[in-house]
């Protein structure tokens, strides 16, 4: 889908799945593992509308934002519950939100309020868990939408991350003329317990990161390095052309790479 735009599609592998109208511009669409789809969109009187449609392409749930600022939502895999963030000021303070909402029966089962931490990202495991990307810091949610734990990054400052695997939770932090080189880039990785299985400094900024089951890559410049969870080295690449964005395949070999001016798969 295009932000603003009137309509999204989901495929499933190469093929058109569906696709759907909307009355307002989207802000937000995500689909899950089941196919069936979270959109955001604009509806006047409201600050948003958030919808869930189901594998034909039919609206099967809607609840409106009135008051707070949405930043993200999502879908379980279970089509059940979705996860939203929102910002909100009251007495003077700003206030994150991420909110648990049952779909069949359209009201809230947990809802987290954070005080001066906004939530830019919120997606769902697998299993019903989900994590919140702050500016702040990252939590992980049980599946009945309580808190489970939390990683503050301190005076950290986070630049990218891929929280899609929740074994391997990457993190990364732009860290200013600390390198050999000038600019380096800070990864942790922590488990779904919290834990932090690996750690370590690369010189320079990361251009992109990408977490398949085993594996995780960093591109830097024209150099991709893939990693274990322990950020332990286990292949280093060499791109023709410098990289923008990288994605590592499920047989945990190849690489898709998107360059300046042409995408590649690679090995």
């Amino acid at each position: 889908y295009n932000k603003n735009a009137l309509e999204f599609t989901v495929f499933k592998r190469d093929r058109e799945y569906y696709t759907v109208n909307v009355e307002n511009r989207i802000i937000c669409a995500k689909v899950s593992g089941n196919g069936y789809s979270f959109v955001a969109t604009e509806k006047e009187g409201y600050n948003c509308e958030c919808s869930v449609y189901n594998r034909s392409g039919e609206p099967i749930f809607k609840w409106d934002i009135s008051k707070s600022e949405f930043l993200d939502g999502d879908v379980n895999y279970d089509n059940k519950a979705i996860a939203i963030s929102l910002a909100s000021s009251g007495e003077e303070k700003l206030m994150g939100e991420v909110i648990l909402i049952d779909i069949t029966d359209a009201k809230v089962i947990e809802k987290k309020s954070f005080e001066s931490q906004l939530f830019y990202t919120v997606d769902f495991n697998k299993n019903g868990t989900y994590t919140a990307l702050g500016s702040n810091c990252l939590v992980y949610f049980n599946a009945d939408g309580t808190s489970k734990w939390s990683y503050d990054y301190n005076s950290d400052t986070l630049y990218k991350a891929d929280v899609s695997n929740p074994d391997m939770m990457v993190v990364a932090f732009s860290q200013m003329g600390s390198g050999i080189k000038g600019n380096s880039t800070k990864v942790v990785v922590l488990n779904r317990l919290g834990k932090i299985i690996g750690e370590r400094s690369f010189d320079g900024i990361t251009d992109d990161i990408s977490v398949s089951e085993d594996n995780i890559a960093f591109a830097f410049g024209r150099n991709i390095y893939v990693t274990d969870s322990a950020l332990e080295d286990r292949k280093n690449i060499k791109s023709e052309t410098g990289v923008k964005k990288i994605a590592l395949f499920k047989d945990n070999e190849h690489l898709f790479v998107i360059g300046a001016s042409q995408a590649s798969i690679i090995k």
